[in-house]
């Protein structure tokens, strides 16, 4: 399979992926500089599919300008990984996102292959050629305050606003590294200690997660709790249990703050307050603080 047939077949395989990524041979490693027309419909189809799945209009973010070509060779890079100098080449050469497309294309490569492959340079690469996917995972070092910008355009946005809630407040495989959470913490920590709307927005987020996904989180926090009593049977148990009881710190802030700006979420079921509220103390008392 020469490269461009295996980029396509990545790109197909992120719209609904299953099972591994494909890999792909590296003959014809010139067509990455001019890639066929089928290839780039393909990217444009994924871009989309992206959008929609995040909930964003169309055009996303108000903006329309058309995909880099440059951004499919994230996928090629993926299919070459098991040549890991030139896969590391390949994505040296590639340029920095130009529009909302493209960053949703480049997320729709990343996203799905990050579930497959071990965190390393490799993903730390492409987690930095992608905002969208380090947003929803965690930045690589230096790269906190760029994403945090990034943010902050989201919520001024009517559907980034939307899609970064939603996001936000869906709930992570109790097999995800605590990092992700950590990540959400932080950004809603600082999100809340700003008067620009950012409150507003941090409460949205934790109303959804009491709106759309109690059970989950319901059964999330009991193991939680259960880990956090008894130590937990690894490191990495009693970590994700932490990070679990710190991603509500925010609310527990707002609430011990300002009690009325809880009470008026309708949406935010007060004894769903306490229960997260009392993990996190637990979470406090066992570290001192949090």
């Amino acid at each position: 399979m020469t490269l461009e047939l295996g980029t396509l077949a990545y790109l197909k395989w992120a719209k609904d992926p299953s099972g591994v990524p494909p890999h792909t041979a590296a003959e014809g490693l010139r067509t990455l500089l001019a890639p066929s027309e089928a290839l780039m419909a393909e990217a444009r189809r994924l871009a989309r599919v992206q959008a929609a799945k995040l909930l964003l209009d169309d055009p996303p973010l108000g903006e329309a300008k058309d995909i880099l070509a440059a951004s499919t060779w994230l996928a090629s890079a993926i299919g070459l990984r098991t040549k890991p100098r030139l896969a590391a080449m390949v994505l040296a050469h590639c340029p920095t996102p130009r529009g909302s497309f493209d960053l949703l294309l480049r997320h729709a490569i990343v996203a799905p292959a990050l579930t497959h492959l071990a965190a390393d340079e490799f993903t730390g690469l492409l987690r930095r050629l992608s905002p969208w996917s380090s947003l929803l995972t965690w930045p690589e070092a230096g790269e906190e305050e760029t994403l945090f910008l990034f943010v902050r355009f989201l919520i001024t946005r009517a559907d980034g606003h939307r899609a970064l809630r939603a996001a936000f407040a869906a709930p992570l495989p109790l097999t995800q590294s605590a990092q992700s959470l950590a990540w959400r913490t932080q950004v809603l920590d600082r999100l809340r200690q700003d008067a620009r709307g950012g409150r507003d927005f941090v409460l949205e987020v934790y109303e959804c997660t009491s709106l759309h996904h109690r059970t989950s989180f319901a059964r999330q926090l009991d193991v939680a709790r259960t880990v956090l009593s008894s130590g937990g049977e690894s490191k990495g148990q009693f970590e994700w249990a932490l990070a679990f009881a710190r991603f509500w710190g925010p609310l527990v802030a707002i609430r011990r703050a300002d009690l009325d700006a809880v009470r008026s979420r309708t949406a935010l079921d007060v004894h769903w307050v306490i229960e997260v509220g009392r993990l996190f103390s637990l979470a406090e008392r066992l570290t001192g603080s949090v």
